[in-house]
Protein backbone atom coordinates (compact mmCIF):
# COMPACT_ATOMS: atom_id res chain seq x y z
CA UNK A 1 0.00 0.00 0.00
CA UNK A 2 1.84 3.12 -1.24
CA UNK A 3 0.82 6.47 0.19
CA UNK A 4 1.73 9.93 -1.07
CA UNK A 5 4.33 11.34 1.35
CA UNK A 6 3.37 14.68 2.98
CA UNK A 7 5.53 17.73 2.36
CA UNK A 8 8.65 18.71 4.30
CA UNK A 9 9.98 15.13 4.34
CA UNK A 10 7.73 14.18 7.26
CA UNK A 11 7.09 10.88 5.52
CA UNK A 12 10.29 9.25 6.75
CA UNK A 13 9.67 10.01 10.45
CA UNK A 14 7.74 7.22 12.22
CA UNK A 15 6.66 9.73 14.85
CA UNK A 16 4.66 11.68 12.29
CA UNK A 17 0.93 11.52 13.12
CA UNK A 18 -0.52 13.88 10.56
CA UNK A 19 -3.00 13.22 7.78
CA UNK A 20 -2.31 10.11 5.71
CA UNK A 21 -3.18 11.89 2.49
CA UNK A 22 -4.35 15.53 2.58
CA UNK A 23 -5.96 15.12 -0.84
CA UNK A 24 -8.48 12.55 0.35
CA UNK A 25 -12.01 13.86 0.54
CA UNK A 26 -13.03 14.79 4.08
CA UNK A 27 -16.28 12.88 3.81
CA UNK A 28 -14.52 9.50 4.05
CA UNK A 29 -15.37 7.90 7.36
CA UNK A 30 -17.28 10.96 8.65
CA UNK A 31 -19.87 9.94 11.28
CA UNK A 32 -23.55 10.81 10.82
CA UNK A 33 -23.92 13.22 13.75
CA UNK A 34 -27.69 13.51 13.42
CA UNK A 35 -28.28 9.79 14.04
CA UNK A 36 -25.56 9.72 16.71
CA UNK A 37 -27.27 12.44 18.78
CA UNK A 38 -29.08 9.89 20.95
CA UNK A 39 -28.90 6.14 21.62
CA UNK A 40 -32.58 5.84 20.66
CA UNK A 41 -31.91 7.29 17.20
CA UNK A 42 -29.03 4.88 16.69
CA UNK A 43 -31.25 1.98 17.74
CA UNK A 44 -34.09 3.11 15.45
CA UNK A 45 -31.65 3.30 12.54
CA UNK A 46 -30.34 -0.22 13.19
CA UNK A 47 -33.86 -1.51 13.77
CA UNK A 48 -34.99 -0.12 10.41
CA UNK A 49 -32.49 -2.40 8.68
CA UNK A 50 -32.03 -5.41 11.01
CA UNK A 51 -34.75 -7.73 12.29
CA UNK A 52 -34.46 -9.07 15.84
CA UNK A 53 -31.41 -9.04 18.11
CA UNK A 54 -32.90 -6.05 19.95
CA UNK A 55 -30.62 -6.47 22.97
CA UNK A 56 -27.53 -6.45 20.76
CA UNK A 57 -28.80 -3.38 18.91
CA UNK A 58 -29.49 -1.58 22.21
CA UNK A 59 -26.04 -2.43 23.55
CA UNK A 60 -24.31 -1.23 20.38
CA UNK A 61 -26.44 1.94 20.32
CA UNK A 62 -25.42 2.88 23.86
CA UNK A 63 -21.75 2.11 23.15
CA UNK A 64 -21.71 4.20 19.95
CA UNK A 65 -23.56 7.09 21.61
CA UNK A 66 -21.09 7.13 24.52
CA UNK A 67 -18.20 7.12 22.09
CA UNK A 68 -19.32 9.82 19.67
CA UNK A 69 -21.68 12.05 21.68
CA UNK A 70 -20.03 11.82 25.11
CA UNK A 71 -16.43 11.17 23.93
CA UNK A 72 -15.99 8.28 26.35
CA UNK A 73 -13.11 6.03 25.34
CA UNK A 74 -13.22 2.25 25.41
CA UNK A 75 -16.59 0.52 25.18
CA UNK A 76 -15.06 -2.74 23.96
CA UNK A 77 -17.42 -5.69 23.74
CA UNK A 78 -17.72 -9.40 23.04
CA UNK A 79 -20.59 -10.79 20.96
CA UNK A 80 -21.35 -14.50 21.13
CA UNK A 81 -23.57 -16.28 18.66
CA UNK A 82 -23.75 -19.05 16.11
CA UNK A 83 -23.05 -18.34 12.47
CA UNK A 84 -26.01 -16.82 10.65
CA UNK A 85 -27.53 -15.00 13.63
CA UNK A 86 -26.93 -11.55 12.14
CA UNK A 87 -23.80 -10.29 13.89
CA UNK A 88 -21.94 -9.32 10.72
CA UNK A 89 -25.01 -7.73 9.15
CA UNK A 90 -25.50 -5.39 12.12
CA UNK A 91 -21.93 -4.15 11.78
CA UNK A 92 -22.39 -3.74 8.04
CA UNK A 93 -25.40 -1.50 8.71
CA UNK A 94 -23.50 0.35 11.44
CA UNK A 95 -20.71 1.13 8.98
CA UNK A 96 -23.07 3.48 7.12
CA UNK A 97 -23.04 5.96 10.04
CA UNK A 98 -19.62 5.47 11.69
CA UNK A 99 -16.25 4.17 10.44
CA UNK A 100 -16.22 0.37 10.87
CA UNK A 101 -13.58 -2.13 9.78
CA UNK A 102 -14.41 -5.85 9.92
CA UNK A 103 -11.61 -8.40 10.09
CA UNK A 104 -11.67 -12.20 9.79
CA UNK A 105 -9.63 -13.25 12.83
CA UNK A 106 -9.43 -16.88 11.73
CA UNK A 107 -6.80 -15.90 9.14
CA UNK A 108 -4.69 -13.77 11.48
CA UNK A 109 -1.32 -14.54 13.00
CA UNK A 110 0.50 -13.23 16.03
CA UNK A 111 3.52 -11.05 15.32
CA UNK A 112 5.85 -13.90 16.23
CA UNK A 113 4.27 -16.18 13.59
CA UNK A 114 4.58 -16.15 9.84
CA UNK A 115 1.54 -14.81 8.06
CA UNK A 116 0.22 -11.95 5.97
CA UNK A 117 -2.64 -10.85 8.24
CA UNK A 118 -1.92 -9.25 11.62
CA UNK A 119 -3.99 -7.91 14.48
CA UNK A 120 -2.89 -4.40 13.53
CA UNK A 121 -4.15 -4.72 9.93
CA UNK A 122 -7.56 -3.59 11.14
CA UNK A 123 -6.03 -0.39 12.49
CA UNK A 124 -4.24 0.15 9.19
CA UNK A 125 -7.56 0.01 7.34
CA UNK A 126 -9.27 2.25 9.91
CA UNK A 127 -6.53 4.85 9.52
CA UNK A 128 -7.09 4.80 5.76
CA UNK A 129 -10.84 5.10 6.20
CA UNK A 130 -10.66 8.02 8.65
CA UNK A 131 -7.60 9.61 7.03
CA UNK A 132 -5.87 9.85 10.40
CA UNK A 133 -3.22 8.08 12.47
CA UNK A 134 -5.33 8.83 15.55
CA UNK A 135 -8.51 7.25 14.16
CA UNK A 136 -11.92 7.32 15.78
CA UNK A 137 -13.93 4.28 14.82
CA UNK A 138 -14.73 0.62 15.32
CA UNK A 139 -12.64 -2.45 14.54
CA UNK A 140 -14.58 -5.73 14.55
CA UNK A 141 -12.69 -9.00 14.92
CA UNK A 142 -14.97 -11.78 13.70
CA UNK A 143 -14.21 -15.46 14.43
CA UNK A 144 -12.18 -14.33 17.43
CA UNK A 145 -12.53 -17.73 19.09
CA UNK A 146 -10.94 -19.40 16.06
CA UNK A 147 -7.87 -17.21 16.47
CA UNK A 148 -7.56 -18.07 20.17
CA UNK A 149 -7.92 -21.78 19.40
CA UNK A 150 -5.17 -21.56 16.78
CA UNK A 151 -2.59 -19.48 18.65
CA UNK A 152 -3.69 -19.64 22.27
CA UNK A 153 -4.49 -16.65 24.42
CA UNK A 154 -0.86 -16.12 25.39
CA UNK A 155 0.24 -15.85 21.75
CA UNK A 156 -2.22 -13.18 20.73
CA UNK A 157 -3.93 -11.53 23.68
CA UNK A 158 -0.88 -9.56 24.74
CA UNK A 159 -1.04 -7.68 21.48
CA UNK A 160 -4.74 -6.93 21.63
CA UNK A 161 -4.67 -5.89 25.31
CA UNK A 162 -2.32 -3.05 24.40
CA UNK A 163 -4.74 -1.94 21.69
CA UNK A 164 -7.71 -2.09 24.09
CA UNK A 165 -5.79 0.05 26.60
CA UNK A 166 -5.51 2.80 23.98
CA UNK A 167 -1.78 2.45 23.44
CA UNK A 168 0.32 3.40 20.45
CA UNK A 169 1.40 0.72 18.00
CA UNK A 170 3.24 0.65 14.70
CA UNK A 171 1.16 -0.24 11.67
CA UNK A 172 2.11 -0.81 8.07
CA UNK A 173 3.93 -3.36 5.93
CA UNK A 174 6.08 -6.21 7.26
CA UNK A 175 8.95 -4.91 5.12
CA UNK A 176 8.73 -1.10 5.24
CA UNK A 177 10.52 1.14 2.79
CA UNK A 178 11.14 4.91 2.59
CA UNK A 179 8.07 5.23 0.37
CA UNK A 180 5.91 2.83 2.38
CA UNK A 181 7.03 3.09 6.00
CA UNK A 182 5.50 1.94 9.25
CA UNK A 183 3.51 4.56 11.13
CA UNK A 184 2.65 5.06 14.79
CA UNK A 185 -1.09 4.69 15.38
CA UNK A 186 -2.81 6.01 18.51
CA UNK A 187 -5.62 3.67 19.62
CA UNK A 188 -7.19 5.84 22.33
CA UNK A 189 -10.33 6.53 20.25
CA UNK A 190 -10.69 3.04 18.76
CA UNK A 191 -13.35 0.67 20.07
CA UNK A 192 -12.85 -3.04 19.53
CA UNK A 193 -15.70 -5.55 19.13
CA UNK A 194 -14.96 -9.28 19.18
CA UNK A 195 -17.32 -11.91 17.75
CA UNK A 196 -17.36 -15.69 17.81
CA UNK A 197 -19.36 -18.84 18.44
CA UNK A 198 -17.02 -20.19 21.15
CA UNK A 199 -18.40 -23.63 20.31
CA UNK A 200 -15.47 -25.41 21.96
CA UNK A 201 -16.74 -24.24 25.33
CA UNK A 202 -19.95 -26.16 24.64
CA UNK A 203 -18.03 -29.28 23.69
CA UNK A 204 -15.97 -28.99 26.86
CA UNK A 205 -19.00 -28.94 29.14
CA UNK A 206 -18.97 -31.95 31.48
CA UNK A 207 -21.62 -34.59 31.00
CA UNK A 208 -24.02 -34.91 33.92
CA UNK A 209 -24.69 -38.43 35.17
CA UNK A 210 -27.28 -39.93 37.46
CA UNK A 211 -26.54 -43.45 38.68
CA UNK A 212 -25.42 -45.58 35.74
CA UNK A 213 -27.10 -43.34 33.12
CA UNK A 214 -25.14 -40.58 31.40
CA UNK A 215 -27.07 -37.83 29.67
CA UNK A 216 -25.63 -37.36 26.20
CA UNK A 217 -25.69 -33.88 24.67
CA UNK A 218 -28.40 -33.06 22.16
CA UNK A 219 -26.61 -33.32 18.83
CA UNK A 220 -29.65 -32.17 16.86
CA UNK A 221 -29.40 -28.59 18.10
CA UNK A 222 -26.46 -26.22 18.18
CA UNK A 223 -25.13 -25.55 21.66
CA UNK A 224 -25.91 -22.02 22.76
CA UNK A 225 -23.02 -20.50 24.66
CA UNK A 226 -24.00 -18.07 27.39
CA UNK A 227 -22.29 -15.16 29.12
CA UNK A 228 -21.82 -17.36 32.19
CA UNK A 229 -19.99 -19.94 30.04
CA UNK A 230 -17.54 -17.27 28.93
CA UNK A 231 -16.96 -15.95 32.44
CA UNK A 232 -16.48 -19.45 33.84
CA UNK A 233 -13.94 -20.23 31.10
CA UNK A 234 -11.55 -17.45 32.12
CA UNK A 235 -8.05 -18.75 32.22
CA UNK A 236 -8.69 -21.33 29.51
CA UNK A 237 -9.77 -19.92 26.14
CA UNK A 238 -10.00 -16.30 27.29
CA UNK A 239 -8.02 -14.64 30.05
CA UNK A 240 -9.20 -12.63 33.02
CA UNK A 241 -7.18 -9.67 31.71
CA UNK A 242 -9.12 -9.72 28.43
CA UNK A 243 -12.51 -10.10 30.13
CA UNK A 244 -11.66 -7.29 32.54
CA UNK A 245 -11.26 -4.85 29.65
CA UNK A 246 -14.69 -5.60 28.17
CA UNK A 247 -17.56 -3.21 28.84
CA UNK A 248 -20.12 -5.87 27.96
CA UNK A 249 -20.64 -9.45 26.80
CA UNK A 250 -23.70 -9.95 24.63
CA UNK A 251 -25.28 -13.13 23.24
CA UNK A 252 -27.13 -12.93 19.94
CA UNK A 253 -30.56 -14.45 19.46
CA UNK A 254 -30.63 -17.89 17.81
CA UNK A 255 -31.97 -18.05 14.27
CA UNK A 256 -35.25 -20.00 14.34
CA UNK A 257 -37.80 -21.00 11.73
CA UNK A 258 -40.33 -18.62 13.31
CA UNK A 259 -37.91 -15.71 12.99
CA UNK A 260 -37.22 -16.50 9.32
CA UNK A 261 -40.97 -16.81 8.75
CA UNK A 262 -41.51 -13.38 10.31
CA UNK A 263 -38.76 -11.80 8.20
CA UNK A 264 -40.10 -13.29 4.97
CA UNK A 265 -43.59 -11.93 5.68
CA UNK A 266 -42.38 -8.48 6.75
CA UNK A 267 -42.47 -5.57 4.30
CA UNK A 268 -39.75 -3.93 6.37
CA UNK A 269 -37.18 -6.73 6.42
CA UNK A 270 -38.09 -9.27 3.73
CA UNK A 271 -35.35 -10.04 1.18
CA UNK A 272 -38.16 -10.74 -1.31
CA UNK A 273 -39.00 -7.04 -1.66
CA UNK A 274 -35.33 -6.04 -1.85
CA UNK A 275 -34.53 -8.64 -4.51
CA UNK A 276 -37.64 -7.70 -6.49
CA UNK A 277 -36.44 -4.12 -6.63
CA UNK A 278 -32.88 -5.15 -7.41
CA UNK A 279 -33.80 -7.44 -10.32
CA UNK A 280 -36.90 -5.48 -11.42
CA UNK A 281 -38.92 -8.69 -11.20
CA UNK A 282 -42.14 -9.44 -9.34
CA UNK A 283 -41.43 -12.28 -6.88
CA UNK A 284 -44.18 -14.43 -5.42
CA UNK A 285 -43.27 -16.80 -2.59
CA UNK A 286 -45.26 -20.02 -2.34
CA UNK A 287 -46.09 -21.63 1.01
CA UNK A 288 -43.99 -24.73 0.27
CA UNK A 289 -40.91 -22.68 -0.60
CA UNK A 290 -41.46 -20.46 2.41
CA UNK A 291 -41.35 -23.46 4.76
CA UNK A 292 -38.30 -24.85 3.02
CA UNK A 293 -36.53 -21.50 3.41
CA UNK A 294 -37.46 -21.39 7.10
CA UNK A 295 -35.79 -24.77 7.61
CA UNK A 296 -32.76 -23.61 5.62
CA UNK A 297 -32.54 -20.42 7.66
CA UNK A 298 -32.23 -22.33 10.93
CA UNK A 299 -28.89 -23.70 9.73
CA UNK A 300 -27.52 -20.93 7.48
CA UNK A 301 -29.24 -17.78 8.68
CA UNK A 302 -30.92 -15.05 6.67
CA UNK A 303 -27.86 -14.77 4.43
CA UNK A 304 -28.35 -18.37 3.36
CA UNK A 305 -32.04 -17.74 2.70
CA UNK A 306 -31.24 -14.70 0.56
CA UNK A 307 -28.61 -16.62 -1.37
CA UNK A 308 -31.06 -19.44 -2.09
CA UNK A 309 -33.70 -17.02 -3.39
CA UNK A 310 -31.03 -15.31 -5.52
CA UNK A 311 -29.99 -18.69 -6.93
CA UNK A 312 -33.56 -19.40 -8.00
CA UNK A 313 -33.91 -15.96 -9.59
CA UNK A 314 -30.69 -16.34 -11.56
CA UNK A 315 -31.75 -19.79 -12.78
CA UNK A 316 -35.07 -18.43 -14.05
CA UNK A 317 -33.39 -15.44 -15.72
CA UNK A 318 -30.97 -17.80 -17.43
CA UNK A 319 -33.94 -19.71 -18.85
CA UNK A 320 -35.74 -16.51 -19.91
CA UNK A 321 -34.02 -13.14 -19.57
CA UNK A 322 -37.27 -11.29 -20.40
CA UNK A 323 -39.19 -12.78 -17.47
CA UNK A 324 -41.04 -10.19 -15.35
CA UNK A 325 -42.63 -12.37 -12.67
CA UNK A 326 -41.37 -15.44 -10.82
CA UNK A 327 -43.25 -17.80 -8.54
CA UNK A 328 -40.69 -19.18 -6.15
Amino acid sequence: MIREPPDCFQWYDDRFKGSINPNLEKERGTPNLDILSSPRRIFDYLDSKVAGNDEMKRTISCAIYSKYALNIAGGHGLFIGNSGTGKSFIFSVLSKIVPVVEMDSSQMSASSYKGTCRITNGLDLLCEKTNSYSPKGIVVYDEWDKLLEKHGKFGIEGEVLRLMDGGEVFIGPDTPSPFNPNRLCNCKDVTFFFCGTFATLGRDRPKHSLGFVTQEPDTKNKTLITKDDILESRGSLVSSEFLGRLSFIECTEPMTADKIRYVLSSEKYSPIAKLSEKYHIQLNLTDDTSERLCTLGEHYGLRGVTNEITRIINQRIFEDETISSINI
